[in-house]
């Protein structure tokens, strides 16, 4: 293993980091949450050229975690609502 630089920024992986590297590289695979981020993004782009502006609702806004949840459903269940 070792993970070496140079005064020129160049940098060098060998070992097990560098095979996890190329495996990550060759197999990768987009996190759900991101995918989903972008594809709202996209809906509001399309919404903006269409209408010449975006309306958000609150409806809308997700909690960053493993499962995306409405905002309503998380302020109910942490009793704020």
């Amino acid at each position: 293993m070792a993970l070496q630089t140079s005064p020129f920024s160049g940098w060098r992986l060998s070992g097990k980091e560098a095979e996890a590297f190329l495996e990550q590289v060759n197999q990768a695979q987009s996190n759900p949450l991101a995918q989903a981020s972008l594809d709202r993004g996209r809906q509001l782009m399309a919404e903006y050229d269409q209408k010449g502006y975006v309306t958000l609702h609150s409806y809308t806004i997700y909690r960053v975690s493993s499962e995306l949840e409405p905002i309503e459903e998380i302020l109910e269940k942490s009793g704020l609502k």
